[in-house]
């Protein structure tokens, strides 16, 4: 299933991820799927930006982990925002060149009071499982793409946990109301950015209206770095002790095979052709359905 695409569901992967952390086996789950995928891979550019099962689950580990940083750090943005009269727009079809300067002169500040400026900050929302598992990420890179593990640990953090809650806030953080259409719109545009960042090109936008922030990027990625080193530092298992009620194993088994019997037909059919793969796998999978039908 790790190795799947097609099984986009929050929910279960949710539900697995509880399961494997009551097991005491999520991190280690976690670091022989990340490490097999860096094995495999040909190109760091696409390293883990598929949307498979292990994206997915890295997704739930770090909404759990660090759910407090989305508060901390995206909140005074959205606020910030909404407080605004005005878009952040830079569009050249829709603002002129004033309109698009004053835009991108606060998107600038805003990202530098409430993100940049600040990143020493965010370092103890960070837990341990997060930090060691960012080392790991970073240390299996590094052997075989020399100077690019800060960017998958960055695309972890930006891409794959910042950039949807600046999207869709009000899907990830309670107590938040829904922005207005101008504040999304404005909100793509700093999650644009946060891409950028996460990406660390020599030149981040080819898109003309955009390359206004090509420099402000760049200088960003030094102090980026070292906050990225600080928040991947931990290089010992972190050890947790957590309980699973056994009808929660049974609704995750439950909500992956509803998930498997709902794969698009491609993705049906290879994922039983990784299943047969495995020695012993196809068997135990009829066994766990028995079990839950006869639940």
């Amino acid at each position: 299933m790790l190795k799947m695409p097609g099984l986009d569901n929050p929910e279960m992967w949710d539900s697995i991820r509880e399961t494997l952390s009551g097991e005491g086996v999520l991190i280690q789950v976690l670091m022989t799927n990340l490490q097999e995928q860096i094995e495999k891979s040909s190109d760091s550019n696409q390293l883990f930006r598929e949307n498979n099962g292990l994206t997915h689950l890295m997704g739930s580990f770090l909404k759990k982990e660090l759910k407090n940083l989305g508060v901390v750090l995206v909140v005074p943005i959205l606020r910030e925002i909404e407080n605004l009269n005005f878009t952040l727009e830079i569009d050249p079809t829709k603002v002129n060149f004033h309109e698009s300067v004053k835009s991108v002169q606060a998107l600038q500040r805003i990202l530098g009071e409430y993100v940049f400026d600040r990143l020493n900050s965010f370092e103890d929302e960070f837990t341990p499982n997060v930090k060691f598992i960012f080392q790991f990420i970073k240390t299996e890179v590094e052997k075989k793409y020399k100077g690019c593990g800060f960017i998958t640990v960055g695309g972890f953090l930006f891409l794959r946990f910042i950039t949807p809650i600046l999207v869709m806030p009000k899907r990830f953080l309670s107590n938040v109301t829904e922005p207005s259409q101008a504040s999304r719109r404005s909100l793509m545009l700093v999650a644009k950015v946060m891409q950028a960042i996460a990406n660390q090109s020599i030149e981040p936008f080819n898109e003309l209206c955009m390359t206004a922030f090509n420099d402000y990027v760049v200088s960003q990625y030094v102090s980026v770095n070292v906050f990225l080193d600080h928040i991947s530092s931990i290089e010992e298992m972190p050890t947790t002790e957590t309980t699973v009620s056994e009808s929660h194993v049974y609704n995750t088994v439950e909500m992956v095979l509803n998930g498997i019997v709902n794969l698009m037909p491609l993705y049906k059919m290879e994922f039983f052709k990784l299943l047969e793969q495995q020695r012993g796998m196809a068997y135990q999978f009829i066994h766990v359905v028995e079990n839950v039908q006869r639940k």
